[in-house]
């Protein structure tokens, strides 16, 4: 009886201990809102699609219609979205400080226009979004979280700042709110958002966006047989 009695208390705590945990993270914000977003997959075929004007093609013809769609408000793709854990961890300097050490960074690439920011209601807090304009041949450029603006450039103005990730100088153009990308219960890293079309022909094509997020004022649900038709018009 001591035995039973006392099994029964140390499960009766750890039940009391997981119920807290679980009503902690329940009042937690993820830094987005998952309500009204419906997300499906899409990864393109190698070596068809190295050439990255092939890619953008693709994106662009996807992402009109789909925004063309009754009560579709947004619609990007991204490299991986929140929770749902797909690399993305880089190596970047800044450029201010020639002998600063390599530190890792999460980066993911975005679409712009009514982007990945707008679909998932991440808030932008200063300068601008991913651009249609920020193509290979232009200032390749970097929306920052706010962690990432905070940790490495404490009150100061991140806009315009520069820093080396993935081969290439970066100017910080905009900085959005911190998500928490691989679960609740852990702290929102610092992050970096990256214009998909920069990026030269066969490079990156296993990071090519191949998550879909689009939002939309009716059941998001409802939506997947029309984008799934969208989708294999685009490319059987």
């Amino acid at each position: 009886m001591i035995a039973e009695v006392t099994i029964s208390v140390v499960l009766l705590i750890s039940s009391g201990l997981l119920i807290r945990a679980l009503w902690k993270l329940q009042g937690t914000d993820p830094g987005f809102h998952a309500a009204g977003v419906l997300t499906m997959q899409t990864a393109l075929p190698m070596p068809k699609y190295e050439r990255t004007a092939r890619r953008v093609e693709f994106y662009d013809r996807v992402l009109t219609e789909v925004r063309a769609l009754p009560r579709v408000s947004s619609a990007a793709y991204i490299t991986s979205v929140p929770m749902l854990w797909g690399g993305g961890i880089w190596r970047w300097t800044s450029t201010a400080r020639w002998w600063s050490a390599p530190r890792l960074i999460r980066s993911v690439c975005v679409t712009p226009r009514r982007g990945f920011s707008p679909t998932l209601e991440i808030p932008l807090m200063l300068g601008r979004d991913i651009s249609e304009s920020d193509t290979v041949d232009r200032q390749f450029v970097a929306v920052v979280s706010q962690s990432f603006a905070r940790r490495y450039w404490p009150d100061q103005n991140p806009l315009g700042r520069h820093f080396q990730l993935a081969f290439h100088d970066r100017m910080v153009v905009g900085v959005v709110g911190d998500v928490r990308v691989r679960g609740l219960e852990g702290p929102s890293e610092p992050q970096t958002y990256l214009s998909y079309q920069q990026a030269a022909d066969g490079a990156w094509v296993f990071y090519a966006p191949r998550n879909l997020a689009v939002r939309s004022a009716g059941t998001p649900g409802s939506l997947a047989p029309a984008i799934r038709q969208i989708i294999q018009s685009a490319d059987p």
